[in-house]
């Protein structure tokens, strides 16, 4: 999410601002997308087939509010799982360090922060491009000099 302020900033006048709306939008997209895959998976509110719930949390993945909140509800399912499953003399528990648990989370925030940064480094070299190339101002009237300066 730094990288989208970053990116955003130069949309504003204000850098607080920018960080203002992303801070709103990733609440509330977190929210909205953490709820309907409570509602799905946790709950089980609502029935929906296997191939929906897939597609769902493939496309959620790349918000990274979604990314991080989905993180947490896996951990803390499968300490749940475990601790249950430890009555029954089963080891049913999975690293979080783990690429089979949590590796689709990692792989994705790592992509999109290199891509954001990727971004704003291109805008920043255009940025400074551009500057670079613009052109001196030539046969500008050059002000008088106070009599007290000159000598």
């Amino acid at each position: 999410m730094i990288s989208s302020v970053y990116l955003l900033s130069r949309l504003f006048n204000e850098p607080s601002i920018a960080f203002m709306v992303v801070y709103s939008l990733a609440l509330f997209i977190g929210i909205n997308t953490m709820v309907v895959r409570l509602l799905i998976d946790v709950f089980e509110l609502v029935s929906v087939s296997p191939t929906f719930k897939k597609i769902f949390e493939q496309s959620c993945q790349i918000l990274p509010p979604y990314t991080l909140m989905s993180g947490l509800v896996d951990i803390t399912r499968n300490q749940l799982f475990s601790e249950i499953y430890a009555l029954f003399e089963q080891d049913v528990y999975v690293s979080p360090f783990s690429m089979k648990l949590l590796g689709s989370h990692y792989i994705t925030l790592a992509v999109e922060g290199a891509v954001l940064f990727l971004i704003h480094l291109i805008m920043e070299l255009i940025g400074h491009w551009r500057v670079s190339c613009t052109k001196p101002a030539e046969n500008l009237p050059v002000p008088e000099e106070d009599t007290d300066v000159a000598e």
